[in-house]
């Protein structure tokens, strides 16, 4: 089973019907990642910066992602069976990204919405 702990957040952006990007907090909890998985030509593309990714082998991000991916758009059959590629590319927050919920076991609490401040 593949660990969803790193998760931070998933988002998507308007206009973009099969593509998400996801940030994932590095494994020694000093930094971010940015992962970009998409669906091109019958192919899933996931793409992020890695030294793992330069040397064409995978790492847990991708994995962590492609889960993700297929999970989001699981009614999707076609993706299921989907060849994948790794491409190493730098992905670059942007502000039309929207968050998209996941539950928890990716990461976010359902319940973070309802926390309240006590003053």
């Amino acid at each position: 089973m593949i660990n969803h702990k790193h998760v931070k957040a998933v988002f998507t952006q308007e206009g973009e019907q099969r593509t998400i990007f996801v940030s994932l907090s590095a494994s020694n909890g000093e930094g971010i990642y940015l992962v970009a998985a998409t669906y091109i030509k019958g192919q899933i593309v996931i793409a992020h910066e890695c030294p793992a990714i330069q040397l064409k082998r995978t790492c847990w991000h991708s994995d962590v992602v492609l889960d993700i991916y297929r999970t989001v758009f699981k009614q999707h059959s076609e993706l299921q069976d989907a060849r994948v590629v790794y491409l190493n590319k730098k992905v670059v927050m942007k502000k039309e990204w929207i968050q998209i919920p996941m539950p928890k076991t990716y990461g976010v609490d359902n319940n973070e919405h309802n926390i309240q401040l006590l003053a």
